[in-house]
Parts: C-alpha cells; structure tokens; sequence
C-alpha cells in the first residue's frame, strides 16, 4: 500500500527509486487477484491523508 500511494502522489516530486520499482511490480504480481483491493485502500489512505491535513491547516488559521 506504501509503494502504490507513493505513486498516486506527484511522481516527479516522490517517483520510486529503482528497488522500489521492482517491489511495487513484484507485489502487482504475487497479488494480482488481491490488487484492486490494495489500490482502493492506498487511494483512499491517501485522501484520508489530505483530509487530516486539511483539518489541521484550518484549524491552526
């Protein structure tokens, strides 16, 4: 999940190292029949993130 939320962020800006890269395809592929699943709880991890942080600007304006 760690892997694929680094890459729904700005790839440029937090792309994977080449490591990385070879463990996020190799766990695409051990978990094939599980990886819908693993995206929709990075994405949804990573708009909780946003939330959170969101929350938090706004309460300390």
């Amino acid at each position: 999940i760690y892997l694929n939320k680094r890459l729904l962020r700005n790839e440029q800006k937090h792309g994977l190292e080449e490591d990385e890269a070879e463990s996020y395809n190799r766990f695409a592929e051990l978990l094939g029949h599980m990886w819908g699943f693993i995206t929709q709880q990075a994405e949804m991890q990573l708009k909780q993130q946003k939330e959170k942080k969101k929350a938090d600007k706004d309460r300390n304006i």
